[in-house]
C-alpha cells in the first residue's frame, strides 16, 4: 500500500499525536462555526483548517510526485 508519510513519522509519535489533536480540535471548532451559517466566519476560520492540515502534512509528508 502506498502512503506519503515520511519514516520517522512514527520516531516523533508525541509529535504528530500533537499535530492530530490540533487537527480533531480545529475540525471540531470548524463544525459548530460551519453549523451556524456565518459565511463571513466561515470563510475566516478556512484558514485555520488549512494550516492543521499543513502543521502536519509539513512534518510528516513526503510530497507527492508530479502527476
Amino acid at each position: 500500500m502506498q502512503t506519503w508519510e515520511k519514516h520517522e513519522t512514527w520516531s516523533q509519535a508525541a509529535d504528530f499525536e500533537t499535530a492530530a489533536d490540533n487537527l480533531i480540535a480545529t475540525l471540531a471548532r470548524n463544525f459548530h462555526v460551519v453549523s451556524a451559517g456565518d459565511m463571513d466566519a466561515i470563510k475566516a476560520e478556512a484558514k485555520s483548517m488549512d494550516d492543521a492540515c499543513d502543521g502536519c502534512h509539513k512534518m510528516f509528508r513526503v510530497p507527492e510526485p508530479p502527476k
